[in-house]
């Protein structure tokens, strides 16, 4: 079965970009395979604000092939591979082959976490009416 993805409003405005595609093509080949690669790590579900961790919005740390490298993450388990960014996502409820890419966040995620909850709040309302949906 291959997977769908899908952008949310964050993501849709800048998907042209060379990061944002390539980012969004190792996602795919991530959820289709189960194989993170090289570019993405820790994988968590997001818990404040509380909507989020009801409808299931995971953080998942983005990776840089260099610091990939030189940190020799590949050494690592999955959940000591962390970065500063990262990408938030929903999976679909009754189509689990349907995936939303709500934000990347490039900089700074673990203060976006601790600190931007109204964004967080937005990204579980846009995850809740995807996954009614599917």
């Amino acid at each position: 079965m291959s997977v769908e993805v899908f952008l949310g409003e964050d993501v849709e405005p800048i998907q042209h970009l060379p990061a944002v595609k390539h980012l969004i093509e190792g996602f795919k080949h991530w959820k289709n395979t189960g194989d993170p690669g090289k570019l993405f790590g820790r994988d968590v579900i997001t818990r404040d604000p509380r909507i989020c961790k009801e409808e299931k919005v995971y953080h998942a740390h983005i990776l840089e092939e260099k610091e990939f490298k030189i940190k020799r993450m590949h050494l690592r388990t999955e959940y000591d591979r962390t970065s500063d960014a990262c990408i938030f996502y929903c999976q679909g409820l009754c189509r689990p082959d349907y995936y939303l890419i709500l934000a990347i966040v490039w900089n700074d995620a673990h203060w976006f976490l601790d600190n931007r909850h109204d964004q967080l709040r937005a990204y579980g309302k846009e995850a809740e009416d995807f996954r009614n949906a599917n």
